[in-house]
């Protein structure tokens, strides 16, 4: 059960236990493939999301070099979201923009992929960007747009782009 915005509750499966949500959702195919493939080319891979924190950050774990995700309170959820701690489209920016120092790359060194609207300054932000499985607000702004369930398909439409 979740609260009427969404936000996870105390009952649900992502309040009570994260590492069995975390194994448990829906994940693209081969994730862990593409990130993998990133890092033997050199490059690097973050994650920038508004889900919690305590639950993107374990994206780590399957290769992403970084992993943001908004401030939600410790689990098991007693407290309610505090909403200045959910990331903003504007906040995801400020994200990869310092992340990107980080990593010594330069805004056009990067590649976006998004599924949302909270995605479109990231993809205004950089040269390439492929939207999966959005819709048209978020495609109709991306230099490439895959449906589908498997992220090495969406990557081979960049893999060679830079």
């Amino acid at each position: 059960m979740a609260s009427r915005s969404g936000t996870p509750t105390a009952r649900t499966p992502a309040a009570r236990n994260p590492p069995v949500a975390f194994e448990g959702a829906p994940w693209l195919a081969r994730i862990r493939e593409v990130w993998a493939e990133i890092r033997e080319q050199g490059d690097y891979c973050a994650v920038v999301s508004l889900s919690p924190s305590f639950f993107v950050e374990r994206l780590t774990g399957w290769g992403a070099h970084a992993a943001h995700g908004s401030r939600f309170p410790a689990v098991p959820l007693t407290e309610p979201v505090d909403p200045a701690g959910v990331l903003s489209a504007a906040a995801k920016v400020l994200i990869a923009d310092r992340l990107c120092e980080q990593f010594g790359v330069t805004w056009g060194d990067c590649i976006a992929y998004g599924d949302s609207s909270s995605d479109k300054d990231l993809f205004v932000a950089v040269p390439i960007s492929v939207a999966v499985n959005a819709d048209h607000h978020l495609s109709d702004i991306s230099t490439h747009s895959y449906q589908g369930m498997d992220l090495w398909e969406a990557y081979e439409l960049v893999r060679h782009a830079q």
